[in-house]
């Protein structure tokens, strides 16, 4: 798909659209690398909320200018109410210039990315901020995969908290996942639903790593391709 957008469909039930796109490809004024460090910073959080303006327009059927945000009780970003009573939900997460925004219907959603990249205290951060369990599988393995484990466990921490609203140090001792398959072992008591979640790993480009939750059990995730390059 490419800009312009057209109106699309909201997504079917127990169906989460997931959206990739490449922003040095974006066709507005200005390189990455080109800029200062921190005006950098800036044209890529212009051209984050400008897209996620123009994709969630897109379904509700107005320009992207119209879209409004606010944040709900835990703080995590959400639609206005007037723009929310069709059930729109939706969260993004970005690593370089990759920009992924996961768009549902009437069920929270979290979606997380990251670069795929060698990390020397891999062991000592999995330690850190994964469970004793998934630690030791970390700590067990050589690199690349040991870091290649802590980023996948990581992601998958990263989407089911933003699906949930709040921090992730805030739930490192009640949220636990399998170190072998990554899916929820143990979530915290007072989230909805918990532990009948959707954890997913979906389609992403070489060189990305990344994790889908969603607040209900059994639900798919279909990745599209936002093609930012002039047609």
């Amino acid at each position: 798909m490419q800009l312009p957008l057209q109106r699309r469909p909201l997504p079917e039930p127990g169906l989460v659209d997931l959206w990739v796109s490449d922003l040095a490809a974006f066709p507005l004024a200005g390189k990455p690398g080109s800029p200062g460090q921190r005006e950098q910073q800036q044209i890529l959080k212009f051209r984050q909320r400008f897209l996620l303006r123009l994709l969630l327009g897109s379904y509700l059927d107005c320009p992207g200018k119209a879209v409004r945000f606010d944040r709900g009780p835990t703080g995590k970003p959400e639609l206005i109410p007037a723009l929310a009573a069709g059930g729109l939900r939706f969260n993004l997460s970005h690593s370089g210039d990759w920009l992924v925004v996961a768009v549902a219907r009437h069920s929270a959603v979290g979606v997380d990315i990251e670069r795929r990249r060698e990390l020397p205290r891999a062991a000592a951060l999995a330690q850190r901020f994964l469970s004793p369990a998934e630690a030791r599988t970390v700590a067990a393995l050589a690199e690349p995969a040991r870091s290649e484990c802590f980023l996948n466990l990581w992601s998958r921490r990263e989407a089911l908290v933003k699906a949930r609203g709040g921090s992730v140090v805030s739930s490192l001792g009640d949220l636990e996942l399998d170190p072998v398959d990554g899916q929820p072992r143990r979530l915290p008591a007072d989230w909805p639903g918990a532990p009948e979640w959707t954890l997913r790993d979906p389609s992403l480009p070489a060189g990305l790593v990344g994790a889908v939750a969603v607040a209900e059990p059994g639900w798919s995730v279909l990745t599209h391709v936002l093609e930012l390059g002039v047609p």
